[in-house]
């Protein structure tokens, strides 16, 4: 099903400290969309932040889909499609 909306949620010991919705077509410049420090965090995990950002520039119709979660001791972050 094609996606309507970039979601990210942040949970933070236990707190919702950010929940978004834009255009699902910001999901093409996601890095451009996060900090320097989260994304030495998403790419310690494993998580190919890059590949995701090509795989999204690649189609003309994005999906919804699950993007990544990011769980450390502190914080939770998922980003989705929706």
């Amino acid at each position: 099903m094609k996606a309507k909306n970039l979601r990210i949620l942040v949970i933070r010991d236990g707190d919702e400290k950010v929940n978004i919705s834009m255009p699902a077509i910001s999901s093409k410049w996601i890095i451009d969309l996060m900090s320097d420090d989260i994304l030495e965090k998403i790419q310690s995990q494993g998580i190919d932040i890059q590949g995701i950002q090509h795989r999204l520039n690649q189609t003309d119709e994005i999906m919804q889909q699950e993007l990544f979660i990011l769980t450390t001791r502190e914080k939770s972050i998922r980003v989705w499609l929706e």
